[in-house]
């Protein structure tokens, strides 16, 4: 008897501990879903406003500064729950509704996204010490003039801002039309109260100081906000031929027919850094019958636009183009792509020093900050006054 009961167990004990081993692990397993709740104490929201929370998820309205509101607490602060895959990486600002009013942290722009990885249910307790537009309030930022226009939408892209700079004489010599600049990243390019990061190009002094000091026409300078769009929209995809589109067929008569401009090519360029840079070559690729010339700062050149310009067959294109980088960082890691456009294009006939210009910055990393310091070169490379 006592043999058989000490067999039965033999045979049955190795079971019973797989089980139990396999009730742990169970017990271990990690949730299948997260609920993270981001709370707020901001005492210095007016009263009309609201707080929003925005992300790189849709449950935070994928970079939509105004889609996700969170709700306020009777203790003052504001919440928002989100429910999520088990270790999703969200990464979130929080504004009272636009990228000129996101908060700062320690009295600087926060510039990188505020990060959270969510493996375990929880409250996650931002803190802050103001908001942009309240911080910078009073401090200027905008040399010259300045006009904004709300909302300008074209077919398949979403509606957005437009800031137009307009030249020392314009008010003055009422007669005169001038050259125009379209300018992508537009939020980023004159007060840092737009800016997505809270540093931004000087753009406005820059053309002010060259213009005051001779070496540089007066032009008209258009920048044009991005979108939560802007990854596909300054690509070479189906959206940024709808981007494209919109520049050259909607908001360039807009422009044309509001302002006194110079409208053939001659006198029409585009700028743009990183992915807007991207665009800005794009553009003069695309429609050389629009655009002249292209200032590219620190370019976005994938593998994607090299085997563009290495399958058009198209004679050599009548334009001047910039490229600048920095040596560091991410711009470092995109020196293969630079060269290789390079290459491509002195294969095509583009001469350096001609119509052809290549900077770097060999100390310089990929951000608004080193973009100010040289933003004059593709100023002075499209509309320097020759002595």
């Amino acid at each position: 008897m006592t043999k058989g009961i000490n067999s039965l167990l033999h045979c049955f004990v190795p079971v019973l501990l797989a089980c139990a081993a396999l009730a742990v692990g169970c017990q271990r397993k990690a949730p299948t879903e997260v609920t993270i709740t981001f709370r707020i104490v901001a005492s210095s929201v007016p009263d009309d406003e609201k707080v929003y929370i925005t992300g790189n998820l849709e449950e935070l309205g994928m970079w939509s500064t105004d889609a996700v509101a969170m709700e306020i607490q009777e203790d003052g602060s504001w919440t928002k729950s989100v429910t999520v895959p088990y270790a999703t990486l969200i990464e979130y600002k929080i504004t009272r509704g636009t990228w000129e009013s996101e908060i700062l942290m320690e009295g600087k722009p926060i510039l990188k996204n505020l990060m959270v990885a969510a493996k375990k249910n929880g409250i996650v307790d931002v803190e802050f010490s103001g908001w942009k537009d309240q911080v910078y309030r009073g401090m200027g930022g905008v040399t010259g003039t300045i006009v904004r226009h709300e909302q300008i939408s074209g077919p398949n892209i979403p509606p957005r801002d437009i800031l137009v700079w307009l030249p020392p004489s314009y008010k003055k010599d009422t007669a005169r039309r001038y050259p125009v600049l379209y300018v992508h990243d537009g939020q980023n390019c004159f007060d840092p109260t737009h800016s997505f990061a809270g540093e931004e190009w000087k753009l406005d002094e820059a053309a002010d100081r060259l213009i005051s000091k001779g070496k540089m026409q007066e032009i008209i300078m258009v920048g044009i906000f991005n979108s939560p769009d802007r990854d596909i929209e300054y690509d070479d995809t189906q959206q940024g031929q709808y981007y494209m589109n919109f520049v050259v067929n909607h908001l360039k008569p807009f422009i044309d027919k509001t302002y006194r401009t110079l409208q053939d090519r001659e006198n029409t360029a585009t700028l743009g850094s990183s992915l807007g840079g991207l665009s800005a070559f794009l553009l003069v690729w695309y429609y050389d019958d629009v655009f002249s010339q292209a200032g590219c700062m620190s370019p976005a050149f994938f593998k994607k636009i090299t085997r563009t310009v290495q399958a058009d067959t198209r004679p050599k294109r009548n334009v001047r183009i910039y490229i600048d980088n920095g040596g560091v960082g991410l711009d470092a890691q995109r020196q293969e792509g630079v060269n290789k456009v390079l290459t491509l294009l002195k294969d095509r006939g583009f001469t350096l020093g001609e119509d052809l210009e290549w900077f770097q910055d060999e100390l310089a990393d990929h951000n608004e900050r080193a973009w100010a310091a040289r933003v004059w070169r593709p100023l002075l490379f499209m509309y320097g006054v020759k002595p």
